[in-house]
């Protein structure tokens, strides 16, 4: 069962539910804690949300959460506009395991239509309130849910009172509130997590909006981030392009009747005629005035210059990380060749080919953490993004079925673990202190 701590209306005490003999089922867990977010004190509310993400993470109840995902939806949107940092921060955690649990698209769409902007409000900060961990945070949920929800976001905002909004008018809005922010000088402390989080969303655009409009007007802008002096904006800017030349590469190979590979004279071809196709209509006056752009051959000569320049680099730790990652994007621009990611889950190989699936799968792992594997294994729409069948439990082979990994080892077997945890408690008690003076006299202890 889910070991949860709840926090009782008069009490100033967690109470372990395990503990105290008290088994739930996933259901009733859910609903007390959603329960409790609707309480006064921000202390009992910031409690549930903890206790939520543990339930969540810890292994797929998709079909539970689809059961209440109205109400969570609701009492998520009323209280983000008031919650202090460490609720906001809970809460946007909630909101990305939400997205990525929910098993119908049309669930995490309308999730998706109904947290957006209160999301966007929290990243922008007009107001200069909000701290940075919260509007961190709130990026990255923002990014999971548009993520997830995009495909079915027409369907769902056409049975909404709002009226229709298309997928690529809900994308292009979002991507929007990133861009402002690492345009601007002023969020700087922000500029890691809307790199990454446009990134991901490049994944998941279509070739003739990266073609149209990403990569025309934003291509000088990473170019630019390319010399920054920040070793993490380095890297996730290298990142940004080669998401947009895969997507680029993808559509002209599809083109193609050989099997020739797509050249990057060709990808500078296609964004030239679209920035020339601009300035000879008269119907995108505004934009007319988009001049030529930095090619795919000036990222690599700038992300060359960086691997070559030992004076960018801070320590070994940044150097080999930076290195590591400039050289599979070099690879990956120059002669379209994937790092091959790969990972062995119980015995069996997941192989990541694609560049889109790397970002994905990286972000996916840094919300569920040490739940990921257990996810990979249970989850639904995990395993229909990165295409991974779990090893069923007739399977034969080097599946080895029953050894646990290091992660799961430590977080049910380990010191920290609530099994050692209950055991040192029962030693230290003196009930088992008297039983122990006692043993043999008459008890069967």
């Amino acid at each position: 069962m889910f070991g949860v701590q709840s926090r009782g209306k008069n009490s100033k005490d967690y109470v372990n539910e395990e503990d105290e003999g008290v088994e739930k089922d996933v259901q009733t867990i859910l609903a007390e804690k959603i329960d409790l977010l609707t309480e006064k004190r921000h202390t009992v509310r910031e409690a549930a949300l903890l206790a939520l993400s543990n339930t969540v993470s810890s292994g797929w109840v998709g079909e539970e959460l689809n059961d209440r995902v109205e109400t969570l939806t609701e009492v998520l949107r009323k209280n983000l506009p008031r919650a202090d940092e460490t609720e906001a921060v809970l809460s946007c955690r909630v909101i990305s395991l939400l997205a990525l649990s929910l098993p119908l698209v049309s669930s995490r769409s309308t999730l998706l239509l109904s947290l957006k902007d209160v999301l966007s409000l929290i990243i922008q900060d007009e107001a200069h309130t909000r701290p940075i961990a919260a509007r961190q945070s709130a990026v990255r949920a923002l990014s999971t849910l548009t993520l997830m929800g995009i495909d079915g976001v027409e369907g769902a905002s056409a049975e909404s009172d709002s009226g229709g909004t298309s997928e690529e008018e809900c994308l292009l809005s979002v991507l929007q509130v990133y861009q402002e922010l690492f345009y601007d000088e002023e969020s700087r402390p922000l500029w890691t997590d809307t790199l990454a989080a446009w990134s991901l969303l490049v994944t998941v655009a279509s070739e003739e909006l990266i073609r149209r409009t990403l990569y025309p007007l934003n291509v000088d802008r990473f170019i630019e981030l390319l010399e920054d002096g920040d070793v993490e904006v380095r890297i996730l800017a290298g990142r940004a392009v080669s998401c947009m030349v895969e997507a680029l590469r993808d559509a002209l190979q599809r083109g193609r009747q050989s099997f020739e590979g797509v050249t990057l004279e060709e990808i500078d071809q296609v964004i030239d005629e679209e920035i020339q196709g601009r300035k000879d209509s008269e119907e995108d006056e505004e934009r007319s005035d988009v001049g030529g752009v930095g090619s795919v051959y000036d990222v690599i000569q700038l992300l060359q210059e960086t691997l070559d320049d030992p004076s960018r680099f801070k320590s070994k730790t940044e150097k080999k990380r930076q290195k590591t990652s400039i050289r599979n994007d070099i690879a990956f621009l120059e002669n379209n060749e994937s790092s091959d990611v790969s990972f062995i889950i119980r015995g069996q190989q997941l192989l990541l080919p694609e560049y889109h699936e790397v970002v994905q799968m990286e972000h996916v792992r840094s919300i569920f953490g040490e739940g990921f594997l257990a996810q990979l294994e249970g989850n639904p729409n995990l395993m229909m993004m990165f295409d991974y069948d779990a090893p069923s439990a007739q399977s034969g082979g080097s599946v080895r079925k029953h050894r646990m990994t290091k992660q799961e080892k430590r977080r049910y077997m380990g010191a920290g673990s609530a099994a050692a945890k209950s055991q040192s408690r029962l030693r230290s008690s003196a009930t088992h202190q008297r039983a122990q003076l006692h043993v043999g006299e008459g008890g069967d202890y």
